[in-house]
């Protein structure tokens, strides 16, 4: 805690820890409010990691909803989220017998030149039609030795694919599949997660939200889309309405340096539960 008592640090205190506080408070504060609705707070253990054991079970209790409401960090400017990019994560492996780089050059497969090579064609500019643009980044690629003078036996790469619709995934699918079609590289896909696109018609919710946070924090507040996904993603479908960014505010995101401005978990739970407590009056859910 910073000496006067405004700030707080460490790691998750306001991309993890800050969220829970906010919706706990949100729920105390609607005991004593009438409000027409029931509210459920659910609590990611693995988020972080992409909720790899909870992502069916995410699917399924979302349909037992019409409204979800995200409490992941505000964007820096304190702005809400309306759509979220998904990805996709690619593990590559192709293996050799190795060799010598002089003798063996012409008579031994070398596994770095085969996943170069197969690479390639994916690192030309991505469709442009913008319902099915997805970005593509080689996060890494290595092989078993250093330097010179050998040939390698192993050589890995990790691919990283964003997308922000659904026509994009597929796209993003697809390209992969057609990529290694002809290949004895067989792709690994360790992490697909949708994307959460901006939901028809919710316009007037948004509106509603922002305006209670701007009323209780007397500033201005949008909604904006964010680039990194959350588990508002794995809730997402077309005909669920879905917020994020409700939870607090701050810096420093994953880094030694987070850091949390303490008096938004008060504003921040006080505007949730009075904009939940006047849903049935300003908004017809789907």
């Amino acid at each position: 805690i910073s000496d006067d008592n405004t700030e707080a640090f460490g790691p998750g205190v306001i991309d993890n820890k800050g969220g829970i506080v906010v919706g706990l408070w949100a729920l105390q504060k609607l005991q004593s409010t009438p409000h027409a609705h029931g509210v459920e707070l659910w609590v990611m253990p693995e988020e972080e990691i992409g909720s790899p054991h909870h992502k069916q079970w995410l699917k399924d209790h979302s349909k037992e909803v019409n409204l979800s409401l995200g409490l992941e960090p505000a964007l820096d400017d304190g702005s809400i989220i309306h759509s979220r990019r998904g990805n996709m994560w690619v593990e590559l492996s192709c293996l050799g017998p190795g060799g010598h780089a002089g003798r063996d050059a012409e008579r031994v497969p070398h596994p770095a030149h085969q996943l170069i090579q197969t690479l390639a064609p994916l690192l030309d500019p991505t469709p442009s039609h913008p319902r099915a643009h997805y970005t593509l980044t080689v996060g890494s690629f290595r092989t078993n030795t250093e330097g010179y003078n050998a040939i390698p036996a192993q050589a890995r790469a990790r691919l990283d694919l964003r997308f922000d619709t659904f026509e994009g995934k597929q796209a993003a699918e697809e390209r992969i599949q057609q990529a290694f079609a002809d290949s004895a590289i067989e792709p690994k896909i360790t992490e697909n997660c949708p994307p959460f696109p901006k939901p028809q018609n919710i316009d007037r919710l948004l509106t509603h939200f922002c305006a209670h946070l701007s009323r209780v924090e007397s500033r201005p507040i949008e909604s904006q889309h964010a680039f990194g996904s959350s588990d508002t993603n794995n809730i997402a479908r077309p005909d669920l309405w879905a917020i994020d960014g409700l939870g607090p505010y701050g810096s420093g995101l994953h880094t030694e340096q987070e850091r949390l401005w303490i008096a938004s978990l008060e504003t921040r739970s006080t505007a949730l539960a009075q904009a939940i407590s006047t849903l049935p009056v300003m908004i017809d859910l789907p």
